[in-house]
C-alpha cells in the first residue's frame, strides 16, 4: 500500500543517512591517520639527518693568516639558529666538509625549519646563504627552540647559547611545535671528528670524539 511505501522510503533513507555518516567517519579517519603516518616520517628523517651531521662537527684550524680577524665561528649557537662546520652524510648531496645552517624560515608553504648548507671551502669567511642550498625539515612549523646542555657543570647546565666556538655543548635539544602537534624533543649528541684535508669530497677519515 501507499503507507507502506512510505514508511519503506524513509527506512532507506535512514539507512542511506547513517551510511553516509559512516562513510564520512571512515574518510575523516584515514586522513587523520595519514597525516600522523606523514608526521611520524617526517620527524624520523628530519632526526636521523640532524644526529648524523651534529654527531660529525669539526673544528679545524683557520685558513687565514695568523692574527687575522675571522667573521664566522665554527659553531655559533643562540636559540633560534646554529651555524656549525661538518661532514654531510653520503646520500644527501655532495659529502664531505660543509658548512651548516639551521634556523626557521617562512616559505610559500608557510614556516618551515630549515637546514641550508655549503662547502666549507674557507672558514672564516660566513657563506652567502641565500645562494646555499637547503633542505626542508618540518613544515607547518609553529615555534622551536634548541637548548644546549653543557655536561662540564655540575650539575650539568641548559644553556640558550653556546658562547664558544673552542669547545662544543655535549648534546642538543630541539624542541619543535607544529600545527599538527608538538614533537618529542631531538636530543642529539654532539662529537667532533678530526677534519677532512680537502673542504669537500666523497671521502672522509674517520675521526676523535
Amino acid at each position: 500500500t501507499l503507507v507502506e511505501s512510505l514508511v519503506a522510503m524513509a527506512l532507506l533513507s535512514v539507512v542511506a543517512l547513517a551510511l553516509v555518516g559512516v562513510m564520512r567517519s571512515i574518510a575523516q579517519t584515514e586522513t587523520r591517520l595519514d597525516a600522523r603516518v606523514a608526521s611520524a616520517d617526517e620527524m624520523r628523517a628530519t632526526a636521523s639527518l640532524l644526529k648524523r651531521i651534529v654527531e660529525r662537527v669539526v673544528i679545524a684550524p683557520r685558513s687565514g693568516p695568523v692574527g687575522a680577524v675571522p667573521d664566522a665561528k665554527q659553531f655559533d649557537g643562540n636559540a633560534q639558529a646554529l651555524i656549525w662546520t661538518g661532514i654531510m652524510p653520503a646520500g644527501y648531496g655532495v659529502s664531505g666538509k660543509h658548512r651548516f645552517l639551521l634556523r626557521s624560515e617562512v616559505l610559500q608553504e608557510g614556516t618551515s625549519l630549515v637546514l641550508r648548507f655549503a662547502p666549507a671551502e674557507d672558514l672564516d669567511k660566513t657563506p652567502d646563504w641565500s645562494l646555499a642550498d637547503s633542505r626542508v625539515l618540518v613544515k607547518g612549523l609553529v615555534g622551536w627552540r634548541i637548548d644546549y646542555l653543557d655536561d662540564r657543570r655540575e650539575p650539568p647546565g641548559v644553556q640558550e647559547s653556546w658562547p664558544t666556538s673552542n669547545s662544543l655543548p655535549a648534546r642538543l635539544v630541539l624542541h619543535i611545535q607544529t600545527a599538527a602537534g608538538n614533537w618529542p624533543d631531538l636530543v642529539l649528541p654532539v662529537r667532533e671528528v678530526s677534519a677532512p684535508m680537502a673542504p669537500s669530497g666523497p671521502f672522509v677519515a674517520g675521526g676523535r670524539e
